[in-house]
């Protein structure tokens, strides 16, 4: 189900077909995407809205907090936010790749 929101980031931001996984969360699946023009690499954030479901209020709330507090911050400290994109099945957000950290 993630291949949904990933293709919508891909057209958004122009990145190839080769995804690889980099792990999950409780709420979450985290691949890398490379931009097919120059090879930028960024970190994909798919959340699964039906898990989300099961958790419940708290978890969405969580979610949302974390969108909005990465779109008002700028800065070089903080993993940037590129987009969000939102299907039927999932949340997705594009974000800044940043080698050797947890997203």
């Amino acid at each position: 189900q993630a291949e949904d929101g990933i293709r919508d980031a891909q057209e958004s931001r122009g990145l190839g077909d080769v995804y690889k996984r980099q792990g999950q969360g409780s709420s979450a699946k985290f691949f890398i995407a490379v931009k097919k023009q120059d090879g930028t690499k960024y970190a994909v954030k798919v959340f699964d809205k039906a898990e989300i479901l099961k958790q419940r209020e708290k978890i969405s709330e969580r979610i949302l907090n974390e969108i909005n507090i990465m779109k008002s911050f700028s800065h070089y400290n903080i993993c940037q936010l590129y987009e969000v994109h939102e299907t039927s099945s999932n949340i997705v957000m594009v974000m800044e790749y940043l080698p050797k950290t947890d997203i």
